[in-house]
């Protein structure tokens, strides 16, 4: 059980200096010590990465929809008899929401 908590701190390094091979233990110690902190950060480094990813993947569809939104917001302050006088037709594009 001990060896899995190195990782989170828990160093029992009381009965070291007792033992016959204290520097290879120390040696072991050391380097387990370094590895299971780089592999912690290696993890949180593709973790972050992976949603990175995700979010730049998305980037320009959320824009759009962010701009559209702000346009429905706005509707109301746009002078649309002056603007579209004499114009046939008008398209006016809103956000729809999913019911699923």
């Amino acid at each position: 059980m001990n060896q899995y908590l190195l990782g989170l701190g828990e160093f029992l390094y009381d009965n070291f200096e007792n033992s016959p091979n204290r520097i290879l233990i120390w040696i072991f110690f050391i380097s387990a010590t370094f590895l299971i902190n780089i592999t912690f950060l290696n993890m949180l480094i593709a973790i972050m990465g992976d949603t990175f990813a995700r979010v730049t993947e998305n980037k320009e569809q959320e824009a759009l929809k962010e701009r559209t939104q702000m346009y429905a917001d706005f509707l109301w302050a746009i002078d649309l008899i002056k603007d579209f006088d004499n114009k046939k037709y008008l398209y006016i594009a809103t956000p729809v929401a999913n019911e699923g």
